[in-house]
This record gives C-alpha cells, sequence and structure tokens, in this order.
C-alpha cells in the first residue's frame, strides 16, 4: 500500500502535536505509576486525590514525591519515584492522613502489609545480579530487608534469590540494599 506524501505528512504532523500536547499522556501509557500503600486503583485514585500533598510530608524516607505539571494525570499526585534511593519503609504514616480516601487507612502489621499493600513488583535484573551471574557465593542483602523474607523473595534450588509477584508488596527495600543494583521496582495494571 502506498501512501502518499500529503497522507505521509498529515499523519506524522498529527503524532508531533498530539506528543507535545499531551506529553502526560505518551508517558502513562508506558508505564504504571508506582503509588503509595494502600492506594485505590489508578483510575480511582486519580479521582479522589485532592492533591493536598500531606502524605508527602509525613513521609520519613522521603519516598512519595509529586508529579510535574507536564505529566498529565499524574500532576501533583503522590508517585514514588526513586524506591532504589528512597524506598517505602511500610510505616503507614501516608496512610493515615489522607483525607479523601484516595489512600486507605492501614496499620503497619504484616497483615495490612500482605492483605492490602500492592504498591508495585520488583524484578531481578539477573545479567547484573552476583549470585546468579556466580560473582559471589554468598549475598542475601534482598532477602534479608524484605520484610516479608521467605514469602516475598526466597532463595530457589539453585541458590538465587526469586522474587514471587503475588507476595512482594513493591516497597523497594531490597533494592536499595542490592549492592549492584540488579533490582527494579515495576508498576502493575489493574486493567
Amino acid at each position: 500500500m502506498k501512501i502518499s506524501r500529503r497522507k505521509f505528512i498529515e499523519i506524522a504532523g498529527f503524532g508531533v502535536f498530539f506528543s507535545l500536547m499531551a506529553p502526560g499522556a505518551l508517558k502513562q501509557a508506558e508505564s504504571t505509576p508506582l503509588r503509595p500503600p494502600g492506594s485505590l486503583h489508578e483510575k480511582d485514585f486519580v479521582r479522589k486525590c485532592i492533591r493536598c500533598f500531606r502524605c508527602g510530608q509525613v513521609c520519613p524516607t522521603r519516598a512519595i514525591q509529586f508529579g510535574e505539571w507536564q505529566d498529565g494525570s499524574l500532576a501533583e499526585t503522590p508517585i514514588l519515584a526513586d524506591l532504589q534511593t528512597n524506598p517505602c519503609n511500610l510505616c503507614m504514616e501516608c496512610t493515615n492522613i489522607c483525607p479523601s480516601g484516595a489512600i486507605r487507612s492501614l496499620e503497619p502489621t504484616i497483615s495490612d502489609v500482605r492483605n492490602y499493600v500492592k504498591i508495585g513488583v520488583a524484578q531481578i535484573k539477573e545479567w547484573e545480579c552476583v549470585l546468579i551471574n556466580g560473582r559471589r557465593r554468598i549475598c542475601g542483602f534482598c532477602l534479608r530487608a524484605c520484610p516479608l523474607m521467605g514469602e516475598a523473595i526466597y532463595i530457589n534450588e539453585q541458590g538465587w534469590p526469586e522474587i514471587s509477584s503475588k507476595s512482594c508488596v513493591g516497597c523497594g527495600l531490597c533494592a536499595q540494599v542490592c549492592p549492584p543494583k540488579a533490582i527494579d521496582i515495576r508498576g502493575i495494571s489493574y486493567e
């Protein structure tokens, strides 16, 4: 199928226009934002969040940052932008100060963490993990940092760390302590 030069320019122009006018829409389509513990599903969260900034003000680890104006629906809403540097320590301070209900009130107990927290899921970059690559025989920093040790992160039959996507809450504590930074936290999709 051959496209005329005029049609090509129209299509390209539309793409450029869309990317300039809606950068947040493109950015959001690439990944799911990491929200504070206890956050509602994304559509409900964005609708209910009143952008009061209280959750970020009480966060002791400064894990909670706020989206910029050009981030579309993320604008001025709480996001956990860099869990390798500032992980969520699951203190639940942010959950008890949210006035709108965008973040449900939770207690800092293993039971509440297990049942109600799903920030994201940790993923091991196998090519960087010192145990998987055989560069070290002993490490286990990620395992010891995990609040759900043995459930969310465990050692498999080969002696390597493995993450259970079902149990991992995505707090980032494992990512922070990993010496080669071989762990990323990914957003989850509720669709």
